[in-house]
């Protein structure tokens, strides 16, 4: 039986260390004067996918949060989970707190990726109806080179992994509580490892991580031409 239920993440519980230098934490720096974490936030909201969003926060950055929300007047489902040491313990918090709410389909996503694509959601709202796992990708298109073994390898042998990814929520919530490496960069590492079924769907070169104070020209550049 399909089901039809959907919920999101928005991970915004980072230090932001390499961005620090700034004195704004990445997802409170301005684009176009807006918040970053308003542009993926923002298309959640527009999908029409979710029940509900959650929002995975510090605890400091809570009151900061809501007076944004309410000056944009943006009202919707959502509740606030407080982040975790690092990204893989916070999604752990956002998990936890979900797991009265029955069976469902979790989309989670970084912020500072902030452009987020409809199509890519529609794509993986589509897939996700046949597997426990889906996540968008991108070829890559430089060489890779390996310095430390001092050899290229080639390049079609990899790809980009990106999110927002998406999960069977029980699936995903019992994996965790098997336990979590915080060495893992993302959620889908640790989904194919444990044997889940997975597809891929072609992500977007929109899907740009702010990671640096320089990621602000790109990405308001980007935003300028439409995208999103």
């Amino acid at each position: 039986m399909k089901n039809n239920r959907r919920k999101a993440v928005l991970l915004m519980a980072g230090k932001s260390e390499r961005f620090s230098k700034t004195g704004v934490k990445k997802q409170f720096a301005l684009l176009l004067n807006k918040e970053s974490f308003l542009y993926p936030l923002e298309s959640f909201i527009s999908s029409q996918l979710f029940e509900e969003i959650i929002l995975v926060i510090e605890e400091e950055d809570r009151n900061h949060i809501e007076k944004i929300l309410a000056r944009e007047n943006l009202v919707f489902p959502h509740r606030f989970v407080i982040g975790g040491e690092n990204r893989n313990a916070s999604v752990n918090n956002a998990l936890i707190a979900l797991k009265e709410e029955g069976d469902f389909k979790i989309f989670i996503h970084d912020a500072a990726r902030v452009i987020l694509p409809l199509d890519i959601l529609l794509s993986l709202d589509k897939e996700i109806e046949t597997v426990d796992a889906c996540a968008p990708y991108l070829p890559i298109a430089d060489s890779i080179y390996q310095p430390q073994l001092n050899r290229y390898v080639n390049r079609d042998d990899f790809v980009r992994i990106q999110t927002p990814q998406v999960f069977d929520y029980q699936k995903l919530f019992s994996l965790y509580q098997k336990g979590f490496s915080i060495e893992d960069t993302d959620d889908f590492s640790k989904a194919i490892r444990a044997g889940f079924s997975y597809k891929l769907v072609l992500g977007s070169p929109y899907l740009y991580k702010l990671t640096y104070p320089e990621d602000q020209k790109i990405i308001e550049t980007a935003l300028l031409g439409g995208v999103n």
